[in-house]
């Protein structure tokens, strides 16, 4: 394949990072608890080129009431019924003018979350703790901790995962995959046609340049390594946890476990 074809992102933010700790756990799910949140209360935020009068009109379009509004940062606090708070969110989700959409949810100080090898992860937290019989240096870490007191991540957000693919049926990622809208529509995962007209088909959950097809599953390991450094589900009892609790992960496949894209 030609080196110079371009790889399309739609918007995505690209993070090359050192992976950290261990390889994701393949241990079998666990339910994930519910994260706490305000009962009724939505966080959205807007595209910047939508006007007051535009965000009026979304939110009266999913019967939400502005609690309070952010201009500075096109966002805005609403309540809802608590029993609509599920289908609301998918509306405001769907929405185009809708950056992201989430719970009001409640942060506590010093969040640790629950993930059963978390404590191994040093380069997230270093408090000095022995891995593998080598002693840590409290503090030598990316204070993952103080971070996530102020978030955790958003699904509104996408990530690139530029690699050996991505394994998405983990249970650690599965649920953090991206899926590209263009090709989402009833049908159009597999129905051969290019239906966002970015030049590759069926691409709804990447693309494999080494193969040059819709293919990005990671045949090595080390792509899934740091997709799982980058967002693994946080706080869902199952394995570690990534710098993100909640994002989307996009497969972007270059490498193979023999050799690159040609």
């Amino acid at each position: 394949m030609d080196r110079t074809r371009r790889i399309p992102l739609l918007f995505v933010v690209v993070v090359a990072m050192l992976a950290l700790g261990g390889p994701v756990s393949t241990a079998a799910p666990a339910k994930k608890p519910a994260q706490e949140a305000v009962p009724g209360e939505l966080v959205i935020g807007f595209r910047g080129d939508i006007s007051a009068a535009d965000q009026k009109s979304v939110l009266k379009a999913v019967g939400a009431a502005e609690k309070k509004s952010f201009k500075k940062i096109h966002g805005s606090l609403v309540r809802v019924s608590a029993d609509a708070v599920e289908a609301t969110l998918d509306k405001l989700r769907k929405d185009a003018r809708v950056r992201y959409a989430e719970r009001n949810f409640i942060v506590h100080a010093d969040v640790t979350p629950n993930d059963p090898s978390y404590p191994t992860l040093w380069g997230l937290n270093n408090a000095g703790q022995a891995i593998k019989g080598w002693p840590g240096v409290p503090d030598a870490d990316i204070d993952a901790p103080e971070a996530w007191n102020v978030t955790t991540g958003s699904a509104g957000v996408t990530v690139a995962d530029i690699d050996t693919g991505v394994d998405w049926s983990h249970p650690d990622l599965s649920s953090q995959i991206w899926v590209n809208p263009g090709e989402n529509c009833a049908g159009c995962r597999a129905d051969g046609i290019d239906n966002d007209h970015n030049g590759y088909i069926d691409d709804w959950r990447g693309w494999d340049f080494v193969s040059d097809d819709n293919n990005p599953m990671d045949d090595h390991g080390h792509g899934t390594h740091v997709a799982g450094t980058i967002g693994a589900a946080g706080n869902n009892a199952v394995g570690v946890v990534g710098v993100n609790w909640n994002v989307r992960i996009m497969p972007v496949k270059f490498l193979n476990h023999v050799f690159s894209g040609q």
